[in-house]
């Protein structure tokens, strides 16, 4: 009588109820328990209603679609804006991320004025302020002086700025984020034709607290999980150079999508009709030759401007190879196999090397991955090995914050609710 969906549905509505900002509980709370119970009872009406297929199941669909809509609504949506309306109209330090937010607002300022953002350090920013303001020690001492990510991160906000600034006065990240939000949902309808899958997928994503609920600071996690799924969604339909270009944008945001890298080209690989090894390896560059071109574009003039700089703020700083200034040891704080060496009492400034762990682990797992997907070659074989892949080279590494776990989670989700589709070699 109650679906897997009601209760999964009801945990999540429950798991969220304490993100919601102080100011907004007493109203939000009571809406949002009242919607969860009204989503179960769309599970127990068509039960009770004596006329056969009084009822139908479409019906039932739609009317748990709107509820969901309106959770969202309450749970992420009206947060997010209020959080970006205290922090800019009334003037309220509220908590925003200081990576997504802050501090990818000052590398696009600092590139629009022609600066390096990965050369520069952020003395003297907000993002500084904010620090202090927190009284932050792991902000003051290391990340103030690094920008970890990729520059599409601060370069595809710079229109939406513009529009902002000219419309609004003020421009916030968390924009950006909300829309990449919604469409993610957009595209994940299509994913299934079962409704009760949809229903899944959608909860997973909009509904899970340790995945959208960090949209309301603005974690810039969703940016890539949107290009993630748009590459999804373009493979599916067969259009692979499509999804060759969102792939390029993905991989220049965050490296968080570059162990995809192998098992989209293996996928292409594979479903080439050469009958040569040259004609196949031919084929399958040309589909991904957007990708090539679009890192060449974006990533190369900081190649050439600065690489030191580059390589240093993206990786060096997050694999701890700066002594005095690199990403504190077992993150701040994490839930990963750096907790071990933070409890036998090695320092935040400690060298690691975690890719000896990491290549213990994951390189047979990556091998036995290689080997299925030649037997499975889907899109939905491809998502479940590349997060699976993903979430224990996270684990392994330096830091692994919570964001990680409800990436790989929600990816994992999508993986295993998706429709198989019909390209198996």
């Amino acid at each position: 009588m109650i679906s897997i969906d009601s209760l999964l549905l009801a945990i999540g509505t429950v798991s969220c109820l304490n993100f919601i900002p102080q100011k907004l509980k007493f109203v939000t709370q009571p809406f949002m328990l009242f919607l969860a119970g009204c989503y179960i009872l769309t599970d127990i009406i068509p039960a009770i209603v004596t006329s056969q297929k009084a009822i139908s199941e479409r019906s039932v669909y739609r009317a748990k679609l709107v509820i969901i809509a309106a959770l969202i609504l309450s749970v992420l949506i009206i947060p997010t804006l209020y959080s970006t309306y205290e922090r800019h109209i009334l003037g309220v330090k509220s908590y925003a991320h200081d990576g997504g937010v802050i501090h990818t607002k000052e590398a696009m300022k600092m590139f629009i004025e022609g600066k390096n953002p990965y050369t520069s350090d952020y003395r003297g920013t907000e993002l500084e302020e904010q620090y202090l303001y927190e009284n932050h020690p792991f902000g003051l001492r290391t990340i103030i002086y690094h920008y970890p990510y990729l520059p599409l991160s601060f370069l595809l906000p710079i229109p939406f700025y513009y529009i902002s600034i000219n419309t609004l006065g003020w421009f916030d990240m968390r924009f950006i984020y909300l829309v990449a939000f919604l469409l993610s949902l957009w595209l994940a309808l299509s994913f299934s034709k079962r409704y009760t899958n949809r229903l899944l997928i959608i909860i997973a994503i909009g509904l899970n607290p340790v995945f959208s609920q960090y949209i309301i600071p603005g974690r810039n996690d969703i940016l890539v999980f949107f290009f993630l799924l748009c590459i999804i969604y373009f493979l599916r339909r067969n259009k692979i150079q499509t999804a060759s270009l969102f792939f390029g944008l993905a991989f220049t945001v965050k490296p968080t999508s570059w162990l995809l890298l192998p098992f989209f080209i293996h996928y292409i690989y594979l479903r080439n009709g050469g009958t040569s090894f040259s004609q196949k390896v031919l084929g399958t560059f040309k589909k991904i030759l957007p990708f090539v071109i679009l890192v060449l574009v974006i990533i190369g003039p900081y190649l050439l401007w600065d690489l030191h700089s580059l390589k240093e703020d993206v990786f060096d700083f997050n694999l701890g190879k700066i002594q005095g200034s690199s990403y504190p040891l077992g993150g701040s704080p994490g839930f990963g196999f750096a907790q071990l060496f933070v409890f036998a009492g090695y320092g935040e400034q400690d060298y690691i090397p975690f890719w000896i762990f990491q290549l213990i682990f994951c390189t047979p797992l990556f091998l036995i991955f290689i080997a299925l997907q030649r037997r499975q070659n889907t899109v939905k074989a491809m998502v479940i090995f590349y997060t699976v892949l993903l979430f224990f080279f996270l684990y392994f590494s330096r830091f692994f914050h919570n964001n990680y776990i409800g990436f790989t989670l929600t990816l994992l989700c999508i993986g295993a609710l998706m429709d198989e589709e019909n390209t198996k070699v």
